[in-house]
């Protein structure tokens, strides 16, 4: 758990950095690259949706505000029964169940 702990602080930070500096959509993509990392564990996955639910409510984004409800209800299951989506970017951006392999490579090339 130390390991994805130390991988997703930085992005975590960046998000919060690009809140002030790019606004909501530089901090939810920051948000959604570290979704990509925590959807394997259950409670970092579960964190970075609250986290994004926070974003969209601190800046009123309803849809994402209220399509982040029903990712952090399924993030906890979705991740010990192995049934995260892979690539998945974990906003309204994509589909619930939505997989998106190129997320993944995206996300390794950063």
């Amino acid at each position: 758990m130390q390991g994805i702990q130390t991988s997703l602080a930085p992005l975590i930070r960046e998000a919060f950095e690009a809140e002030t500096t790019l606004g909501y959509p530089g901090a939810l993509d920051a948000l959604e690259r570290a979704h990509l990392l925590s959807q394997p564990f259950p409670g970092p996955h579960v964190y970075v949706h609250w986290l994004m639910f926070r974003l969209a409510l601190r800046h009123g984004v309803y849809k994402e505000m209220f399509g982040q409800i029903p990712r952090l209800i399924l993030a906890m299951p979705g991740s010990w029964l192995g049934k995260a989506p892979k690539g998945n970017l974990g906003s309204t951006k994509m589909g619930i169940f939505e997989e998106n392999e190129s997320g993944i490579e995206e996300n390794q090339t950063r």
